[in-house]
């Protein structure tokens, strides 16, 4: 598998693009861009779905552009990030002045423990890792990790946004840790992709504070 970071020039939100040599279906890990996104795609692949680590603005900015291109690609997400999907103030659009509300079809919910099958023989584990926001996900692929904001290497966890909480993402941290290995490669929702190893100190500063 093969995985390409895309860094938004103003939001710098992450959108990662997942694909394989054998198949022409692509997977996006959040979507705070798309015309880079479609621009790196070589003819005939398609973007067949995407997973949201949560619903903030800078992460789902071109989600409804995204469905009018590739209208049958699936969303999927948490039953929280869903619902703020559809709510401009709760994804924090509307502050932006810019309000999105999503327009496709209904996404699939995801639960904690859940597996995803992406390409034959690769899927994506699903975790709940509540903190920087109750809907946040993480998603572990192939020796990626893609933490979103629920982890970002050497930054604090924001948990000062509305519904975020300190103690839900110390429990999220713990569990994150524990997902890694030395091979484990982290892909957060802004910055840089970081070996684990190089993560590891700070991440259990974090979690055990």
């Amino acid at each position: 598998m093969l995985v390409e970071r895309l860094e938004h020039n103003i939001f710098t939100s992450n959108t990662y693009v997942l694909t394989t040599a054998k198949s022409n279906q692509v997977w996006l890990v959040d979507l705070g861009s798309f015309d880079q996104v479609f621009n790196s795609l070589p003819n005939g692949q398609l973007v067949v779905g995407v997973l949201l680590t949560h619903y903030h603005y800078d992460h789902i900015y071109f989600i409804n552009k995204l469905i009018e291109v590739f209208p049958s690609c699936k969303i999927f997400a948490s039953s929280h990030t869903i619902e703020g999907l559809y709510d401009p103030k709760m994804n924090l659009s509307f502050y932006h002045e810019d309000p999105i509300t999503y327009r496709g079809e209904m996404p699939e919910v995801l639960n904690d423990g859940d597996e995803i099958m992406l390409f034959d023989g690769i899927t994506a584990k699903v975790f709940a890792t509540p903190g920087h926001n109750p809907g946040c996900m993480t998603f572990e692929v192939e020796g990626y990790l893609f933490t979103g904001d629920s982890y970002i290497p050497h930054l604090d966890v924001v948990t000062k946004l509305k519904y975020g909480n300190k103690s839900d993402s110390r429990k999220s941290l713990h569990k994150i840790r524990h997902l890694l290995n030395s091979n484990s490669l982290i892909c957060p929702g802004h910055g840089s992709i970081v070996q684990a190893i190089e993560a590891l100190p700070h991440l259990k500063s974090l979690a055990n504070p």
